[in-house]
């Protein structure tokens, strides 16, 4: 006579674990696709620190380039393993930013992009505009103080180039920072500042 075997005890593995293993997934997808799973894997993975941890370890895929100083978006194409979702981004997004005020008259330039959100400026870098594409929404950021300009010394012409950056280590998760490099060519100095959407303040970081 045979006897019914007690149901195998399922080993539980603590959270710790289960993080490492997701961050060894290959892409956001396969992450989101796990996260599907029960409720204690969606809560792993939408952690904040385990996000940002996701995220320094995977780039993001290319999924095409902005023309500098245009307002154009040119997708990957195939065979380019991303070139389905390139796609899907340039039919779903608003890369001619036709939500800006007045965008043909506007003369906004494209200067960069990170993290789903692009950065435009006016041709003298008078003011910013940190747009999302996407959801078809922009932050008017003001331009650099003239008395924090003028707390710099220069002795020659001056060239600007303002980039995007990731939010600080503990700032909130949509937050961005702009970070502009001005380089004196008089005295071949280069000058860093920073603007940050949690304080709305530009502060100068750096001088070389």
């Amino acid at each position: 006579r045979r006897t019914a075997r007690a149901p195998a005890a399922h080993t539980v593995l603590p959270d710790e674990i289960w993080e490492e293993i997701f961050l060894r997934l290959d892409a956001a997808a396969d992450l989101a696709r796990a996260s599907a799973g029960c409720s204690s894997f969606r809560r792993i993975v939408s952690d904040r620190r385990f996000v940002r941890c996701f995220r320094s370890l995977h780039s993001p895929p290319v999924l095409g380039l902005i023309r500098y100083g245009y307002r154009e978006f040119l997708p990957v194409g195939p065979p380019h393993r991303s070139a389905p979702e390139a796609r899907a981004l340039e039919q779903a997004a608003d890369f001619t930013f036709s939500f800006l005020p007045n965008p043909s008259a506007s003369g906004w330039c494209f200067r960069h992009a990170l993290g789903g959100r692009v950065l435009l400026t006016k041709i003298q870098f008078e003011d910013f505009l940190v747009c999302d594409p996407l959801h078809r929404r922009y932050v008017k950021i003001p331009r650099i103080p003239d008395d924090l300009m003028a707390s710099t010394p220069r002795t020659g012409t001056t060239h600007l180039l303002p980039v995007l950056a990731p939010a600080g280590e503990n700032d909130e998760e949509e937050s961005f920072r702009v970070i502009c490099t001005v380089q004196d060519k008089g005295k071949c100095k280069v000058m860093a500042f920073v603007f940050s959407s949690c304080n709305q303040t530009w502060q100068r970081k750096l001088q070389l």
